[in-house]
């Protein structure tokens, strides 16, 4: 399948545009195998008909509607693992992308490990798509959707939104990209210059709960705890009312929200 005319390069990305593609971090992973695609080349489909969410998830979306599309990229300068540093720098792109366009918002919200939530709706999902040669990083594949001009969800979507259900407004959806991937660029250089401190700032500054006591769902029994920070991994730490230390990953934690 090639795609449409609408090649377009804004801030030195290279886009591929799709009518129709079944996944785009699929299309990235299965052209690493044929013919390695540069970094910073962009796979925008306008309709995807198995996007793929955290944890196998589906990623449910209008065609035309919003962004579903996947990045390039080659951190062979991060070790491997360090590579939840990777989901921060996303998280905190997206974050920002968000709180231009909404700037009278304060409750655009970084849900670990790499959701976007507004108030207690999601907005914006992620997935990365990592693969390494021995301690090389060689690829990973940013995965990102957001919801932009959508307004009807399918209903057993537990909690959606978009920028329109959120202001009312239509928005040009190459626009939109475009403040991402300027977004992306930046905080990407900031990984590369290793300034790791300025970005757990600016992450964690905006995490979901951090610091407050909220209840959550740990191996299926219900607790309260509170959000202490991530460890180099990408697990979430938790310490419980009863001042116990819990280290989990995605699998282990649900948020109650």
């Amino acid at each position: 399948m090639k795609p449409d005319t609408e090649n377009m390069q804004p801030f030195g990305f290279d886009i591929l545009v799709f009518d129709e593609l079944e996944s785009t971090n699929l299309f990235v992973v299965e052209n690493e195998e044929m013919n390695a695609l540069p970094e910073g080349t962009v796979v925008w489909a306008k309709r995807q008909t198995a996007g793929i969410g955290q944890s196998g998830n589906s990623w449910s979306s209008e065609a035309g509607k919003n962004l579903t599309f996947s990045i390039v990229l080659r951190p062979d300068f991060l070790a491997v693992q360090s590579q939840f540093e990777l989901h921060k720098v996303l998280s905190v792109a997206v974050w920002n992308t968000l709180h231009e366009i909404m700037p009278q918002r304060d409750d655009i919200k970084i849900k670990w490990p790499n959701d976007i939530y507004v108030g207690t709706k999601k907005i914006c999902g992620m997935l990365v798509n990592n693969i390494v040669a021995g301690n090389n990083y060689r690829l990973a594949v940013a995965g990102i959707g957001l919801n932009v001009n959508q307004t009807a969800f399918d209903p057993s979507l537990p909690n959606p939104t978009s920028l329109k259900n959120l202001t009312g407004d239509d928005f040009e959806l190459f626009n939109i990209l475009q403040k991402l991937l300027h977004n992306v660029v930046l905080w990407y250089d900031i990984l590369k210059n290793n300034y790791l401190q300025k970005i757990n700032k600016e992450y964690f500054a905006n995490m979901l709960d951090f610091g407050e006591r909220k209840n959550y769902r740990y191996r299926n029994a219900e607790i309260q705890a509170t959000i202490t920070g991530v460890d180099k991994f990408g697990r979430l730490q938790l310490q419980t009312a009863d001042k116990q230390s819990l280290v989990c990953d995605i699998k282990e934690v649900q948020f109650i929200i």
